[in-house]
């Protein structure tokens, strides 16, 4: 919701998933997604799980990983799963913005 609220002023639409499982069908049932900005802990499938299988059926959607977690650990396993990017809690706008803008096509 957070997020939601930081980008209100801008034109990017934002498609809103409870877990990592409603990410994934969001992804596989809507073709206008451009990026996904992922949750790592989220309840019923992880984000880790939910960008790899993401990936699998469209693998060049960028996926930006978002985490409370600011150790490399974290970063390191979240490109291994295939997220180009990373962004940590709390988010800053303006990284964020750019972040999207950066990977947008």
């Amino acid at each position: 919701m957070f997020i939601e609220e930081m980008l209100s002023e801008t034109k990017i639409n934002i498609i809103r998933a409870n877990n990592g499982l409603d990410a994934l069908n969001i992804v596989k049932t809507n073709n206008k997604i451009n990026i996904v900005l992922m949750d790592i802990q989220m309840p019923v499938m992880d984000g880790y799980q939910c960008t790899k299988l993401i990936l699998e059926i469209k693998p060049d959607l960028p996926v930006i990983a978002q985490t409370a977690f600011a150790i490399t650990t974290e970063k390191e396993k979240s490109l291994k799963f295939g997220c180009i990017d990373y962004i940590t809690k709390p988010i800053n706008l303006k990284e964020l913005i750019s972040k999207i803008k950066k990977y947008l096509p």
